[in-house]
C-alpha cells in the first residue's frame, strides 16, 4: 500500500465496507492492517470519521431527496382538491353556522296567523257602501262583489270585482289603486271611476283624474286604453272588436250615485266620506267628536240637504253651507 492520506483512504470502497461492517473480509483486512501499523492508527480513525460524515451526508442528501419528492408530489396534486382538503371544515362550519341563523329567525320570527282577502257584497235588493282602509270610498250596485287582497295597502291598492261599482280613491302617488275586472285592470292614481263587469261587458266611466285600462290575461299587460275626465269606455271581453270610446254626462252618474244611499249604524266620519263621494262635496265636522256619532237611513234619489236634513236631525246637529255651495260645515 503506497502512502495514504485519510481523505483518500475514506474513499476506498473496502474501508467504507470496513467501517460499515458490510463485508468481512475488508473489515479483517483493515483490523489486521491497523494492528501492523499502531502509527497510522490516528489517520484510520481520521479516515472513519471521514466516512461517517460522508454517510450522514448521503444519507441526508437522500432524505432531502425523498422530501423535495413529496413536496413535489404536494404541490403537484390538484389545487381545488387541496384546498377543499383546507377549507373544507370551515365551510362546513360556516355553513351550519348559516343554517342555525336561519332556524333560529324562522324559529323567532313574529308568528301571523294567514291574512285572509276581504269580500264585501251587496244583497240583491239593497246597496252597500264601503270605506276602504285607505279612506277609499266603494259604492256598490246590487248583488256586487269586491275582494281586496290580504295585503291591501301595503305596497299597493288592489280589489277585484264582479258586478258594478263606484270608486273615489284617496291619492297615494306611491300605492297605485287598481281594480282587476276580469281579464281588465284598471289602474288609477287618486280619482273617482265606476266600474261594470259583465260577462258579456265592461264599461269604465270616469269622472275626474285618470285612469288606465289593461288587458292583462296574456303573457304581457296590453294597454287598451288611458281615459280622460268624462271618458267612457265600452268593449266586449274576448271580442276582436275595437272598444268603443265616447263621453258621458256627470249628471247621469251623479243620478246614479244618489239612486240609493244605505247607513246602518254607519260610523259618522264614514257617513260623511260616502256623502263627499256621492254628491262631490267637501263636508266639515266642527265643535263635537264625531266618533261618538253613528248614523242610519236610506235615501233614493234624494238630494243633498234633503239627507243632511235627516241627518242633523237624528244627530240633533246644524249644518250650513258656504256661499260657492263647494263646502257644507256640520256642527
Amino acid at each position: 500500500m503506497g502512502e495514504f492520506t485519510a481523505a483518500k483512504l475514506a474513499t476506498l470502497p473496502s474501508f467504507i465496507n470496513y467501517c460499515h461492517g458490510t463485508d468481512r473480509a475488508d473489515a479483517a483486512y483493515w483490523e489486521r492492517y491497523l494492528q501492523e501499523h499502531p502509527a497510522k492508527a490516528p489517520m484510520i480513525a481520521e479516515a472513519r470519521e471521514l466516512v461517517n460524515i460522508g454517510s450522514w451526508m448521503v444519507r441526508g442528501e437522500k432524505e432531502k431527496s425523498a422530501a423535495l419528492d413529496r413536496l413535489d408530489a404536494y404541490l403537484a396534486a390538484p389545487v381545488v382538491a387541496r384546498s377543499r382538503r383546507r377549507y373544507l371544515p370551515y365551510v362546513a362550519a360556516a355553513a351550519s353556522v348559516a343554517v342555525l341563523i336561519a332556524a333560529a329567525i324562522f324559529l323567532t320570527r313574529p308568528k301571523h296567523a294567514p291574512i285572509a282577502p276581504v269580500i264585501e257584497t251587496a244583497a240583491q235588493n239593497a246597496r252597500k257602501n264601503l270605506l276602504l282602509p285607505d279612506s277609499s270610498v266603494v259604492l256598490l250596485e246590487h248583488g256586487t262583489l269586491v275582494e281586496l287582497e290580504n295585503d291591501y295597502g301595503n305596497h299597493r291598492r288592489l280589489v277585484r270585482l264582479e258586478g258594478t261599482a263606484y270608486f273615489k280613491v284617496v291619492q297615494d302617488p306611491r300605492k297605485p289603486f287598481s281594480v282587476l275586472a276580469g281579464e281588465y285592470l284598471i289602474t288609477a292614481l287618486g280619482t273617482s271611476f265606476r266600474v261594470s263587469i259583465r260577462p258579456d261587458s265592461l264599461q269604465v266611466l270616469l269622472e275626474e283624474g285618470k285612469v288606465k285600462v289593461e288587458y292583462v290575461a296574456g303573457k304581457k299587460p296590453e294597454l287598451i286604453a288611458v281615459l280622460g275626465p268624462s271618458d267612457r269606455l265600452d268593449l266586449r271581453p274576448g271580442a276582436t272588436a275595437a272598444p268603443q270610446r265616447g263621453t258621458f254626462r256627470a249628471a247621469e252618474l251623479h243620478t246614479w250615485k244618489a239612486e240609493e244611499i244605505v247607513f246602518d249604524n254607519t260610523p259618522l266620519t264614514e257617513a260623511v266620506r260616502q256623502l263627499e263621494a256621492v254628491y262631490n262635496i267637501r263636508i266639515a265636522l266642527q265643535d263635537f267628536d264625531p266618533k261618538k256619532e253613528t248614523f242610519s237611513g236610506r235615501f233614493r234619489n234624494d238630494r243633498l240637504t234633503e239627507v243632511l236634513e235627516v241627518l242633523c236631525f237624528t244627530l240633533n246637529k246644524r249644518y250650513e253651507i258656504n256661499e260657492d255651495s263647494t263646502e257644507i260645515i256640520i256642527h
